[in-house]
């Protein structure tokens, strides 16, 4: 087999991979709000508290934390099968489309990815940042029930923490849940804002999402 040929089966075959990884990509984000507005829904509607509400929550708080983790692994994954078809389509020569815009000698459908020019109330818009907020607001969503089911709980209310026997459950839980919601955010923003690898360098052009 030439090399060109196996240039192109191994470009195929990378571009089989993406797709896999992009379909797992997407099933996990539908899955993530499906799980907590379940949870939240059957919470609410059994009107759990104290110990069995915090029981509950803390599972889908792990749960989540869990998919999170998986889909992180799966994006780096997912990069590192678009640098690799990047590279590919330098090696195979591939010819840009748009050519009076794309001002480089080689181009491709990964080589030419839009870069992130969509914006909405002033914030730029890509991939990483939406699963940030979603994971971000879902994970929230959990610390939100598990702080108050701490809270309403009896061990609490007559713990010597609170000798006045007053409880805010649903003040505390906003803080703690908002605190959660951002920290996770960050943390998340902050792990796909790493440098890319050498293999992701491309030719002059927009910058990537």
């Amino acid at each position: 087999m030439e090399l060109d040929e196996k240039l192109k089966l191994d470009y195929e075959r990378v571009n089989d991979y993406w797709k896999t990884l992009a379909d797992i990509r997407f099933r996990l984000l539908a899955i993530v709000p499906a799980l907590g507005g379940a949870g939240l829904g059957a919470t609410l509607a059994a009107k759990l508290a104290g110990v069995q509400l915090f029981a509950i929550s803390l599972l889908g708080f792990l749960a989540t934390f869990g998919i999170i983790m998986y889909d992180q692994r799966n994006s780096q994954l997912y990069n590192d099968a678009t640098a690799r078809a990047k590279w590919l389509e330098r090696q195979l020569g591939f010819k840009p489309h748009a050519q009076e815009v794309w001002k480089a000698e080689v181009g491709g459908l990964f080589t030419q990815r839009p870069g992130r020019t969509l914006r909405m109330f002033g914030i730029t818009l890509w991939h990483d940042r939406a699963l940030s907020i979603i994971y971000g607001a879902s994970l929230a969503a959990w610390a939100f029930l598990a702080v108050r089911g701490v809270l309403t709980s009896t061990l609490f209310v007559t713990s010597p923490y609170n000798p006045n026997g007053v409880v805010h459950p649903d003040r505390y839980s906003l803080i703690v849940a908002a605190l959660v919601g951002l920290a996770a955010y960050q943390q998340l923003i902050k792990s796909e804002a790493k440098p890319k690898a050498e293999s992701d360098k491309r030719p002059a052009g927009p910058p990537q999402s």
